[in-house]
């Protein structure tokens, strides 16, 4: 029976090799002689990428709908699934190339895609929403309360490729904030106040990392301990800040 070896990896690809067998002495003789070890090359080689390209007709995406037929596609860039206990209604919420955020109903969006039947005909399926606040690419997609639910909601946070981080109400579909920032590649930390949306304070040097630590160390705690302090808030959106930092200078 002939023996193989898979080897997959995060980019896609997939390596097989065709082991052939050795007998105990064989496996002895490579180990005690300087003999060249023979090197096996790849019976196959392949990627989840290029399996989806060969389909023909090719499978059908749940947020193809996006799309006009008459303008080219916008790549798609992140996936976000939310659960809201309001309405009981998970959405999908879609990071995109050029900017904007689309929030589709997931029930709708899969049922008509991946489904036959009567559903086809309903006409009171909850309406597309568009978050337009992004002028470049979306890199960041984050719902706080997924995090701990003294957090509001309908708050979603967003950070995008213009070193900006907009607040959105997801039930009005309406940009609450816009945190603006400009250069942040030399380690200064920016806090805004949550509330007002003001520029609080700039941290620069050993100052930035210590807060940069503490928002760490909590992170790490936050299993452990059953009371949050009342600046826990400052510290997820500081973490988030912090990690679309990181993300865009990458």
């Amino acid at each position: 029976m002939q023996k193989y070896l898979l080897r997959g990896d995060f980019e896609g690809f997939i390596n097989m090799w065709a082991v052939p067998d050795f007998s105990l002495e064989e496996i002895k003789s490579f180990q005690t002689s300087n003999a060249t070890v023979k090197v096996l090359q790849n019976t196959i080689t392949t990627s989840l990428e290029q399996a989806w390209s060969l389909m023909d007709p090719p499978p059908v995406g749940i947020l193809d709908q996006l799309n006009h037929p008459n303008e080219p596609i916008v790549k798609l860039l992140l996936l976000l699934r939310v659960f809201i206990c309001h309405n009981k209604v998970g959405w999908y919420l879609a990071g995109r190339e050029d900017g904007i955020i689309v929030i589709v109903p997931a029930t709708q969006t899969v049922m008509l895609k991946l489904l036959q039947g009567k559903h086809h005909q309903f006409t009171d399926w909850p309406p597309n929403q568009i978050l337009a606040g992004h002028s470049g690419r979306v890199n960041c997609l984050l719902y706080p309360y997924l995090v701990h639910t003294r957090y509001d909601r309908s708050h979603l946070l967003s950070g995008g490729v213009e070193f900006a981080i907009c607040l959105w109400d997801l039930y009005s579909s309406t940009l609450l904030h816009c945190f603006r920032v400009q250069i942040c590649s030399d380690g200064t930390v920016y806090v805004w106040q949550m509330e007002m949306g003001h520029l609080d304070r700039v941290l620069h040097g050993m100052l930035a990392e210590e807060v940069l630590s503490a928002c760490d160390e909590h992170s790490r705690e936050s299993g452990e301990v059953t009371g949050l302090t009342s600046d826990f808030p400052i510290r997820l959106f500081i973490s988030f800040v912090v990690y679309v930092i990181v993300t865009l200078t990458l």
